[in-house]
Formats: C-alpha cells, structure tokens, sequence
C-alpha cells in the first residue's frame, strides 16, 4: 500500500475565552442530538468550546497493489468550513480534541503568561510551584555535593 492522505487546515485570527470546566457541556459539544457523548475521565479544571470557520484542502491517494489485484483512487478537495473543537485545560496543561478528525487522541500543549483572571489564589499556587522547584534544586546540588566528596 502507498499513498494516503494530508490534511491541513488553518484559521487566522482565531479568539476564544477560556470558563471553567462543565463535563455535560464539554461532552455532548459537537455531536448532535442523537450522538453518543464521549465522557473524559479527567476532571478538568477550565474549558472553551468553538467552532471557527477554518480554511483547507486535502489529498486522498491511496494505492494497494498485490498479486493479479491493483486499485487505487486520488481526490482532493478544498473550502472553508466551521470545524468543532473541544479545548480542556488541567494544571496549566492544554489538551485539544478536533473531533472531525476521528483519532482516539488530543493535541497537547501548555499554558503560558497570566491568565486574564489572574486572582490571589493563583499566585498563591504559582509561589508555591516556584517553593518547591527551588527546593528540589537545592536537595538536588546539596546531593551531587555528597557525591563529590564521597560522602
């Protein structure tokens, strides 16, 4: 088998807001009346669901050769379309589902900057994280010193 298929897809301009996390909502987003929700099991802490109009083109190739037996097609298409996607972010991890894609996985990223909602809380948390990184260095130079004098 050769050939296959490319994708790509792209949006300029592309906004969107950011609320908490609502597990029917994030659910039942994008799949109609009749479709089945597929429930993540991580509870997420914040999420944002758009549908921007998204501009691309695609190529279908396939080609499957064997003995006495050969096919193949090529097609391509191309337009602009809303395209569903699902954004839930855990601990300032980003995982991002394009359903009309149809894979069993999300793209991931992080967060980065301050969020606009930036509050008292947050910046508990993010001293916190600074706390414990500074901490761990530390344990971690205070140990390769024992190393270095074979202790």
């Amino acid at each position: 088998m050769t050939g296959g298929f490319d994708i790509r897809v792209f949006a300029n301009n592309l906004s969107f807001e950011i609320v908490p996390y609502d597990k029917e909502s994030y659910s039942r987003y994008g799949i109609g009346e009749d479709g089945v929700p597929d429930v993540p099991l991580v509870d997420y802490e914040s999420m944002a669901l758009l549908s921007p109009e998204m501009t691309g083109s695609g190529v279908v190739n396939p080609y499957i050769s064997g003995e006495n037996v050969s096919a193949g097609y090529s097609g391509s298409s191309a337009g602009t379309a809303p395209v569903v996607m699902k954004i839930a972010v855990k601990s300032g991890k980003v995982h991002v589902t394009v359903p009309f894609l149809n894979m069993d996985r999300s793209f991931e990223g992080l967060l980065t900057g301050d969020p606009l909602g930036y509050t008292e809380n947050y910046q508990q948390t993010m001293d916190r994280i600074e706390t414990l990184i500074a901490e761990s260095q530390e344990e971690s130079d205070s140990n390769s010193d024992d190393e270095d004098s074979g202790v």
